[in-house]
């Protein structure tokens, strides 16, 4: 029953920063992006792209719709041991949840220079824990609305996102004191983006900065390059992002850090074809060297690092193209210290993600 106490404590504290880092799936909306490690700052990928920048939105060719979902099995393994009493007793916890990601992204240009469009997308998180005491569970949705202007010049793109975001969060528990408690929290923020080409050398560099949306989502700055090897069917694209999301801390519990996120991707077309590959890592979330921290040691299992992804597009006909991509993340960490109890917790983490899309130009 200490364990579920602890975790029920836990739950409470933590459940207005939770879902503050977007460290796993996902890494992108789109599933052009998930494919190629999350990249895109820099790369022009149609509709999906205004997700990331959206200076990028008047460089498609052509109008176009895309809608899209990613489909996860969250795979959670918890070791729980306990010091007190004189004894060590071992508590292990297996939780396989299964979620999703849908978007659709619409972009319409009102000229060559100009491009306008709307984006939505949500997703969750689960995880739960349990004996024969009673279980904790708990569920975290959000999701987001934008509205992406963009406007090119000769070589110079600049564009500006009005972002909607909604944080819902449902905690459940049972056994003694069962209850159920539901939050939810709103706000609205923006995204600037900017993208310069290089002529004839096939380079674009791209920023991107996303305001902070209190008590749904940190401040986050990008930079990203891409670069799309002349009279090849090749393309490298490297992102940065520093995701600041000690923005989020409780006062009484400061315990998140500012994260860097990085990421690679690759491409490949030929014909009718397009194969990406991708890794992105991400650092911590939290500041495990807190022992008084009590909400660490449950939401943990959501502080994903290491994403792998492979995939690929093909043009169904001149106007019609479909998207596949594969995500597998990885998160272990030992120790996680329950706050002043002679307690500490072990995860593992590995969550598999496969994704579809479809794209239509008019």
């Amino acid at each position: 029953m200490k364990t579920l106490q602890t975790v029920t404590t836990a739950l409470l504290i933590g459940s207005t920063a939770l879902l503050a880092s977007e460290a796993y799936a996902p890494i992108a909306y789109g599933v052009k992006n998930l494919g190629m490690g999350g990249t895109g700052i820099a790369l022009p990928n149609g509709a999906q792209s205004a997700f990331l920048n959206p200076a990028l939105l008047p460089l498609a060719p052509n109008n176009e719709i895309a809608v899209g979902d990613t489909y996860t099995r969250q795979d959670i393994k918890t070791v729980n041991t306990d010091y007190s009493g004189g004894l060590t007793t071992i508590e292990n916890f297996e939780n396989k949840e299964r979620t999703h990601t849908p978007y659709i992204a619409v972009n319409n240009k009102v000229s060559d220079k100009v491009g306008i469009g709307i984006l939505a997308a949500s997703y969750e998180l689960k995880h739960s824990i349990g004996n024969n005491t009673g279980t904790v569970s708990s569920k975290y949705t959000k999701t987001r609305f934008a509205l992406p202007l963009g406007y090119t010049m000769d070589n110079l793109s600049l564009g500006v996102s009005y972002i909607r975001e909604k944080l819902t969060s449902e905690l459940t528990s049972t056994g003694g004191g069962s209850y159920t408690q539901n939050n939810n929290k709103s706000g609205s923020g923006y995204t600037l983006g900017m993208l310069y080409t290089f002529d004839d050398t096939g380079v674009n560099l791209g920023l991107n900065y996303q305001s902070k949306i209190k008590e749904v989502a940190p401040k986050k700055i990008g930079a990203g390059i891409a670069w799309r090897i002349p009279d090849s069917g090749h393309t490298v694209a490297l992102d940065y992002t520093r995701i600041y999301t000690s923005d989020m801390n409780d006062p009484a519990a400061p315990i998140y850090k500012d994260q860097s996120a990085y990421a690679i991707g690759y491409q490949y077309t030929v014909s009718k074809w397009q194969a990406r590959a991708g890794y992105r890592h991400t650092s911590a979330m939290y500041d495990y060297g807190l022992e008084d921290a009590v909400q660490v040691a449950v939401t943990a299992p959501y502080d994903i690092r290491d994403n792998y992804t492979v995939g690929a597009s093909y043009h169904l006909t001149q106007k019609l193209s479909m998207d596949i991509a594969l995500l597998y993340s990885t998160l272990h960490v030992n120790n996680s210290r329950y706050d002043n109890t002679p307690q500490d917790m072990a995860f593992k983490t590995n969550n598999t993600s496969i994704a579809f899309g479809l794209n239509y130009t008019y």
